[in-house]
């Protein structure tokens, strides 16, 4: 899906005339990240370890030597609130393009977590010490056409 959408590309054209860290443009580092999230959620000083144990350095050429966590914030420290605004915009735009979604309506499915957290309900009150994250979250999805 990072390919297809050209989200690095979309990144970096934003971004215009940015030096690359180490080789690697802040694209590629933003959607190196991205698949971590993903794929295997872990903090920025252990993405270069996980990456090495992944295809994506045979794939990309992009070793995992040079994904360390200070090179990630040398490329993070190039994005400004404008660029990240005009980077949402431009994914969103081709998700929409590319995927014939409808945007006339927005869906957002809030019961359980509403549930979960309704200061009414004796059954969902909040433990004393928070969880990581609740146990469903708020979804939200466009409205497609059948």
């Amino acid at each position: 899906m990072l390919g297809s959408l050209d989200i690095a590309q979309i990144i970096d054209d934003v971004l215009g005339s940015t030096d690359p860290v180490r080789g690697i443009s802040v694209g590629q580092f933003l959607a190196i990240a991205a698949l971590n999230r993903v794929v295997a959620a872990c903090s920025r000083a252990r993405i270069a370890d996980w990456w090495a144990t992944t295809a994506g350095p045979r794939f990309t050429n992009i070793s995992a030597a040079k994904l360390g966590h200070r090179r990630f914030w040398d490329a993070m420290n190039q994005l400004t609130p404008t660029h990240l605004e005009d980077v949402s915009a431009r994914i969103t735009a081709r998700i929409v393009k590319d995927h014939d979604l409808d945007t006339s309506t927005l869906a957002l499915d809030m019961t359980n977590f509403a549930t979960w957290v309704d200061t009414n309900n004796d059954a969902a009150s909040l433990p004393s010490q928070a969880p990581r994250s609740p146990p469903e979250t708020a979804r939200w999805r466009p409205a497609t056409r059948a």
